[in-house]
């Protein structure tokens, strides 16, 4: 398990130009070539932040409930962050890409929302989000009631 996060020592190529060390007063300040970088994004690509909208939930609860929504086809792993935000990491990047644009997202009556998050602030102050309008008649679909709707 500690390996499916951390990453084997095989994984990542560190030459020791890779790595530049200054100092900042008493304390160090450790710099990466970008082919560091580079090789330490590759694993988290088909990787995402979610949080549900209006409720908290736990970890193992999320977990059990999006195994039963994905019908435990798809081969992911949960991290629980900070402020109800977890780290959903899937094995293969077209699972990923399935998921996100497939769905589906609601977990408990609650959205189940994904953005670039900073998991250290607690409010979401902006949400684009679609929603599907199950049978409303055609002549509403006008920008101004849409946004009225949206309001």
């Amino acid at each position: 398990m500690e390996e499916e996060f951390m990453g084997k020592d095989k994984d990542i190529d560190i030459d020791i130009r890779d790595v530049v060390i200054e100092r900042e007063g008493f304390l160090p300040a450790i710099s990466f070539s970008q082919k560091v970088h580079s090789q330490l994004v590759k694993p988290w690509e088909s990787t995402v932040v979610v949080t549900l909208l209006g409720r908290s939930i736990g970890y193992k609860v999320l977990c059990n409930r999006l195994e039963a929504l994905w019908n435990m086809s798809y081969d992911f792993s949960v991290i629980d962050l900070e402020n109800n935000y977890f780290l959903v990491r899937f094995k293969r990047e077209f699972d990923a890409q399935h998921v996100f644009t497939q769905g589906p997202w609601i977990v408990f009556g609650h959205y189940l929302m994904s953005s670039h998050f900073d998991s250290a602030n607690k409010k979401i102050s902006l949400v684009v989000a679609w929603i599907r309008l199950l049978g409303m008649p055609v002549h509403y679909y006008h920008k101004k009631v849409l946004r009225l709707l949206g309001q």
